[in-house]
């Protein structure tokens, strides 16, 4: 939701940081598979079930900040195999849809319907949460 923060905004945050921090210093191109580990250290999961998924969807949004078609969850490669034809490409530009819906990070909340439950869907977004007066 526009103007409430959320722990959406802190990943898609931080995605950005490394891969500019990445592009910046250049060289090693292998250093993008570690983006995920160091998004979500340790052991033990921060936002969702286990940290594998948190991983799964962080490589996921790094490959779609650097311009990469989505994959699906099933067809996970190594983000480092593409990115010789990312930094070769002179003009890139965004194919269709601009806006993607990572379907394995999704967890089929009712749509725009906000309400107080007992029934967490766990989204990591929280909107409930975060406009409740209460």
């Amino acid at each position: 939701m526009r103007g409430v923060h959320s722990a959406v905004d802190d990943i898609r945050r931080n995605v950005f940081t490394e891969v500019a921090r990445l592009a910046y210093e250049g060289g090693d191109y292998s250093r993008v598979d570690m983006i995920p580990y160091k998004i979500a250290p340790g052991e033990v999961a921060h936002v969702r079930q286990n940290v594998f998924q948190e991983r799964a969807i962080v490589q996921e949004r790094v490959r779609l900040a650097l311009g990469m078609p989505q994959q699906s969850a099933g067809m996970q490669t190594p983000v480092s195999a593409q990115m010789q034809a990312v930094a070769a490409a002179d003009d890139k530009f965004f194919e269709e849809p601009l806006v993607n819906i990572i379907s394995f990070a999704c967890n089929a909340c009712p749509p725009k319907q906000i309400r107080i439950t007992d029934s967490c869907q766990g989204c990591i977004s929280h909107p409930c949460m975060n406009v409740c007066p209460k």
